[in-house]
This record gives C-alpha cells, structure tokens and sequence, in this order.
C-alpha cells in the first residue's frame, strides 16, 4: 500500500524556508537550500512550490553569498526569486547591471531601490532608463543616495509630479 502522506516532505521543506529567511544562517547553508534540484517531473506541484518559497527567502536575505545571488539572477521564470536577488545589497554590481541592460523597467525599478548599490550606480540605471518615471521615483524612496543624488534625480522629474518628490524628501529629512 503506497503512503500518500507528504507531511514529512512539506515540513522539511517548511524548514527550508525558514531557515532561508533567517538572517543568521550560514551562507554556505543558504546556498545549499537554492541549489536543491527541483524535480519538474513530479505531480505533486506543493513540491515544486516549497523550493521556490525557500529560493524566493534566501535571494531575499542579506546573508546571502554574492555567487549564490548571481547563480539565483538565471532563474528568469520565477519573478519573486529574481525580484528578491535585485533588491538583495549582495548581489553584484555587473548582475544588477546585466538586469538593468536587458530587463523591464519593473525589474529597474526594483534595482533602484537597492541599498548596496551606491549613488553613481543608481544614477547611471536612471539615466539608462531616462523617462521612465516610475524608475525615477524608486531611486528617490531609496534611503541609502545621498541628498545630492535625490536633488539630480528629482529634477529629471516632470514638474507635475513635483508633491510626490516633495513628499518623499520631507520623508528623507523626518528620518535624519
């Protein structure tokens, strides 16, 4: 008689994903947890979902190893772990880079709001995406640019949209 019970399959992979959020985790233990081999060929698909959860927590966690993020960037078919790799202040510049190159703005405008990226970084995926205004105003949320940076990017900004800069550098100088 064939055990359909998958409770311990689901708990284990339960486990995956919170040790994957866990920001205290090994990085070597992180990467481990994204390389897991997703069996494709199964027909259970909560399977298959539990690894993307777990991919999707540790392309998210800054504890993360900047080769297991780059490794993370080529699974293009799961939005969520590409979203969490963009935003993560681990992953390489050139990565980000590549991204910003060849991606959708929604996937710049992520870039942007990325901590560990630096001033010139963001400036130059805002001039790559010169126009794009949703680009602009995430690169103006994020917290890490220098007053100087939000002033260039504030002012490639459409004058119409000038309460929504001026909300958010009120915002920026509440947190000084």
């Amino acid at each position: 008689m064939q055990n359909n019970d998958h409770h311990g399959i689901d708990n284990k992979f339960a486990r995956d994903e919170a040790v994957a959020a866990d920001t205290s985790t090994d990085p070597a233990v992180l990467d481990a947890i994204a390389r897991k081999p997703v069996d494709r060929g199964t027909s259970d698909q909560r399977l298959s979902r539990n690894v993307g959860y777990a991919r999707e927590n540790v392309a998210r966690n800054p504890s993360a190893l900047p080769e297991t993020l780059e490794w993370l960037s080529q699974l293009t078919s799961d939005y969520m772990v590409i979203a969490g790799v963009m935003e993560n202040p681990n992953t390489p510049l050139d990565v980000l880079w590549s991204a910003a190159n060849h991606a959708e703005s929604h996937i710049a405008s992520l870039i942007v709001q990325n901590p560990g990226c630096g001033d010139a970084f963001i400036l130059r995926v805002v001039d790559l995406h010169a126009g794009n205004l949703d680009v602009a105003l995430r690169a103006l949320r994020n917290p890490s640019i220098t007053n100087e940076t939000f002033e260039l990017i504030a002012a490639s900004v459409e004058s119409r949209w000038d309460i929504v800069v001026d909300e958010l550098r009120s915002a920026r100088h509440d947190r000084e």
